[in-house]
């Protein structure tokens, strides 16, 4: 647990990468190696590997797609902090096209992301409610600040 939590967890990651790599190349279709190859990539930062991995696994292991989702959120996430709204705006719809990321696995919800992105960042208001309507289907939450703000700003009530 040290190697991870210190600067030498990056040598670590790639070696185990490593390693799931050549179990992947031994059987391509060792669903197993690729799951923890794609951790191995999130792990370490690299997350389009990441989904490389988790879309191989796919075809093998139909947990994959949550994995993919979770994979994008948190992509989504990245992009989100570095303000690059377009960017997390596709990872977010990617992740929710992929299915719901766990909310244990990614800091934010996307379908929530999404609709703070379309209320506040674009001004497209029917894509905003529409995320709030999957949102709904889905049982998911949306916080009732964003909500009220949406209905202020969109002149709507849904």
């Amino acid at each position: 647990m040290d190697l991870v939590e210190n600067k030498d967890g990056k040598s670590w990651f790639d070696a185990a990468a490593l390693d799931f790599g050549q179990a992947i190349e031994k059987d391509p279709k060792n669903s197993l190696a690729l799951d923890r190859l794609g951790l191995t990539y999130e792990s370490n930062g690299e997350g389009d590997k990441a989904v490389q991995a988790y879309t191989r696994e796919l075809a093998f292991d139909p947990f994959a797609k949550q994995r993919l989702a979770d994979a994008y959120c948190n992509i989504g996430f990245r992009h989100q902090q570095q303000k690059e709204y377009a960017a997390a705006a596709v990872a977010y719809q990617k992740s929710i096209e992929s299915g719901i990321a766990d909310d244990k696995s990614c800091p934010n919800d996307p379908i929530e992301s999404l609709v703070w992105f379309y209320t506040t960042q674009t001004r497209e208001y029917d894509k905003a409610w529409e995320m709030v309507h999957q949102a709904n289907t889905a049982s998911r939450r949306i916080s009732p600040g964003l909500i009220e703000r949406l209905k202020k700003e969109s002149e709507r009530t849904n």
